[in-house]
């Protein structure tokens, strides 16, 4: 059967959205492990702000190539980019399995950042090539939902990786591998568009509607790492030394975020700045609270 007399259907929808999780591994999964790694290079001194740097920097890479990811994607081809993003993520994810420098492993994390936009990027734009209307919307909810709930399973599957050494988490992923084997099979590059198939010009960009919304969005993501990167540090800081321990609290600050998304669709009947003005007071409280417990770190 050639690619296009292929039909997709739930198996290609169910791996799309299997693979933008991996997304969310790379960002949390060591989150329980901070401590370890820190004490771990406790001998060099920046070692207090390349610690967090190792949670943080896929998703800055994310960030940043995020407006060129789609130019990449069209010119290389989504199944090709998927393939070796996914080989890239194995290679650079695993790394710090061998890496004994602590920039080393920063430096590979660069390398997982740069994997997880271009996963993200083909796996969604195949969302939107191989369904339509209700159901590549139905797609593309499940993608976010699921994103959002497997940040609960990833915190907790670190925290009791991490219980027998710092290192062992980073074994995951290597699954990388295995979604490079099974895009090889499950997925086709979609038909290019034939000549007689009109599409409309896209207009350029305004910028200016969208500072406001990205300002928001901005602060949104610093919002969502504070608890990540900070409640390992307040929890050892208190006497919660396991890995295990650690993996379970946290994980329930992402269960919270978790069921943030999910009930998003009635919470946000009530308006954006409502529900800007309801959020933020409760988080700058929160966080506060938990960084009085220490001076931060990169601070001290």
């Amino acid at each position: 059967m050639t690619d296009s007399q292929r039909t997709e259907g739930p198996l290609q929808g169910t791996l799309l959205i299997a693979i933008s999780c991996l997304s969310v591994l790379g960002a949390v999964l060591l989150s329980p492990a901070q401590p370890q790694i820190l004490d771990e290079f406790s001998h060099q001194s920046s070692a207090t702000w390349l610690v967090p740097l190792v949670i943080t920097t896929p998703a800055l890479m994310v960030g940043l190539l995020a407006f060129g990811a789609r130019r990449i994607v069209d010119a290389v081809g989504r199944i090709r980019l998927m393939k070796i993003s996914l080989l890239m993520y194995a290679l650079f994810g695993t790394a710090p399995l061998y890496l004994d420098s602590l920039v080393s492993i920063v430096a590979s994390r660069v390398g997982v950042g740069i994997a997880e936009a271009a996963i993200m990027t083909c796996a969604t734009t195949l969302i939107a090539d191989y369904f339509e209307g209700r159901t590549r919307a139905r797609y593309l909810g499940l993608q976010v939902v699921f994103s959002s709930l497997s940040a609960v399973v990833f915190i907790g599957l670190g925290g009791a990786l991490a219980q027998s050494s710092w290192r062992t988490p980073f074994w995951l992923y290597a699954s990388g591998i295995v979604f490079a084997g099974s895009v090889a099979v499950l997925l086709w590059q979609p038909s290019a568009p034939t000549e007689d198939q009109t599409h409309p010009t896209l207009q350029p960009v305004q910028w200016r509607p969208l500072l406001a919304p990205l300002t928001v969005t901005l602060f949104g993501g610093i919002v969502f790492y504070i608890p990540i990167v900070e409640i390992p540090y307040a929890l050892s800081n208190v006497g919660v030394s396991g890995s295990g321990a650690i993996g379970a609290v946290s994980a329930l600050a992402a269960l919270g975020t978790a069921l943030g998304a999910i009930s998003f669709g009635k919470l946000g009947t009530f308006g954006p700045k409502r529900l800007r003005r309801a959020h933020s007071l409760p988080q700058a409280q929160a966080s506060s609270r938990s960084g009085s417990h220490r001076t931060p770190r990169w601070w001290s």
